[in-house]
């Protein structure tokens, strides 16, 4: 049990960093693409609700986090 927590506690950083590397990667590449959404969410009444579809959709997974974590990653 002990080497289980000292690998996961190794694999943990790693992890972290690739993750914010991604993300950092997305960002980059698809920074028109979100001013352009969100230039058309700010300004058209019609899309205004788009501002709560992100903040709802991760609220949600974030009730449902211990169910989450309880599913194997496996590929489809």
């Amino acid at each position: 049990m002990k080497t289980m927590t000292a690998i996961a506690n190794v694999q943990y950083p790693k992890f972290l960093l690739s993750l914010s590397a991604l993300i950092i990667c997305w960002f980059f590449f698809s920074y028109q693409g979100l001013v352009s959404a969100f230039d058309i969410w700010y300004i058209s009444e019609i899309f205004q609700h788009c501002f709560f579809v992100i903040p709802g959709a991760l609220y949600l997974i974030y009730l449902q986090r211990q169910a989450l974590a309880g599913y194997a990653i496996t590929p489809s």
